[in-house]
């Protein structure tokens, strides 16, 4: 049989039930003159329950963030037809290489890009979709050697004519935030003057004149430099001004 000393134990065996239910079950068990007790078992009982209203609330966020990972489009997405199936491997590999290629020049990395088949499509064809939207399509050749050279040639379309739409918010964020772990006052001081729209104009206007962004943190510091000697004291930026002086400087 239970004794009045072993609180613990009847929380443990009695957790099936509901909070209400436990705290009557060891109130009327205990002595009533023992008000300190009864004081430390309603103590654990509502870190219990405090405990068991954050699980819940974290369960709540996951299936949330779950719901709504699901309404996002893939940045990139290539649907190709039944026939390049058999090549999918060698399309991921030279999507892959194109993309590095792409990094190690331009300091831009493109978002992951996925592959998907579909009946629909003609034979040798690809769509390129990007947010969501078909942009162009291309059609290729069967053969080892020509996918590679096609798929890199696809790349290098989607980074010269769709850059606007693929320099995402969370890729600008990523930027940020690689150059505020090392100097958290420069961006701090920039974005006193600059609209986080403004600074991702200017990386990309730099992409877009074949300069590189690689040595980001050299980049921002640029443009502080730039914003300090000519803008500091103006009450507005041109920001085609600005584009143009750190293209120069660049």
């Amino acid at each position: 049989m239970m004794s009045w000393m072993d609180p613990c134990i009847c929380m443990d065996e009695s957790l099936h039930c509901s909070p209400e239910t436990v705290i009557a079950l060891l109130i009327s068990s205990a002595p009533k003159q023992n008000d300190l007790g009864v004081k430390k078992i309603k103590l654990k009982l509502q870190q219990l329950n405090d405990k068991i209203y954050t699980i819940n609330r974290l369960e709540e966020f996951e299936k949330f963030k779950e719901t709504f990972n699901t309404l996002s489009e893939d940045t990139i997405m290539f649907n190709v037809g039944f026939d390049l199936v058999p090549f999918a491997e060698e399309m991921v590999k030279s999507i892959k290489n194109s993309r590095n290629k792409i990094k190690n020049k331009t300091g831009f990395i493109i978002p992951l890009i996925r592959i998907t088949s579909s009946k629909t499509l003609q034979e040798n064809e690809i769509v390129v979709h990007i947010q969501g939207k078909e942009v162009f399509q291309e059609f290729i050749v069967f053969s080892k050697k020509e996918i590679n050279k096609e798929i890199e040639n696809i790349v290098n379309r989607i980074y010269d004519e769709h850059l606007d739409e693929i320099f995402t918010n969370e890729i600008l964020e990523n930027y940020i935030s690689q150059v505020q772990r090392k100097n958290a006052w420069l961006i701090h001081d920039i974005m006193q003057i600059l609209f986080v729209a403004e600074i991702k104009q200017l990386l990309m206007s730099l992409l877009k004149n074949g300069k590189s962004i690689k040595n980001i943190s050299l980049i921002f510091e640029k443009i502080s430099s730039i914003i300090n000697c000519n803008y500091r004291w103006q009450p507005k930026i041109n920001i085609i001004s600005l584009e143009k002086a750190l293209n120069n400087l660049v």
